[in-house]
This record gives structure tokens, C-alpha cells and sequence, in this order.
């Protein structure tokens, strides 16, 4: 009877983590989805403001970003994560 009852136990914990893990996994896509969303948009603004200002960012040899242009990517970068998580 002890080998059963134990049974039981273990069947009954296995089905609490499936239960946590599914709300936790229901929960954590649409998040994912919003921050990459936020991600995409942010990347979106920082190619707009380094077209803008003549900037070629493809091409780390010969950068030309100036303390201006690495405080805009850096103020950009905290608000993508800030969205991501709001």
C-alpha cells in the first residue's frame, strides 16, 4: 500500500508543476511578444536618428558616433527595456 500511496504522491506533485508551467508559459508569450515588439521599434528609431545624422552603422571601423549619438542609443536602449517590462 505504501508503494501506491507514494504513487499517488508523485503523480500528484507532477501534475502542480504542469499546472504551474502552463500559466507560467501562457503568460510569458504574449511578454514576449510586446518586448520584441518594443525591441524592433526601438531598433527602428536609433536606424532613423544614425540615417538621419549620416551615420553608416554597419560599418564599426571607420564609426563616426560622437558622445551625442552614444547617449541617444543609450536613452533609447532604457526605454525599449523599460516598455519591454512595463
Amino acid at each position: 500500500m505504501n508503494r501506491q500511496e507514494d504513487q499517488l504522491e508523485t503523480l500528484q506533485e507532477i501534475r502542480d508543476i504542469m499546472d504551474r508551467s502552463s500559466r507560467f508559459i501562457s503568460l510569458s508569450g504574449l511578454s514576449g511578444v510586446f518586448a520584441g515588439l518594443s525591441a524592433l521599434a526601438g531598433a527602428a528609431v536609433v536606424k532613423w536618428y544614425l540615417s538621419g545624422h549620416k551615420i553608416n552603422y554597419m560599418d564599426v571601423q571607420e564609426s563616426n558616433l560622437t558622445h551625442e549619438n552614444v547617449v541617444f542609443i543609450l536613452i533609447v536602449a532604457a526605454a525599449v527595456l523599460i516598455i519591454a517590462f512595463w
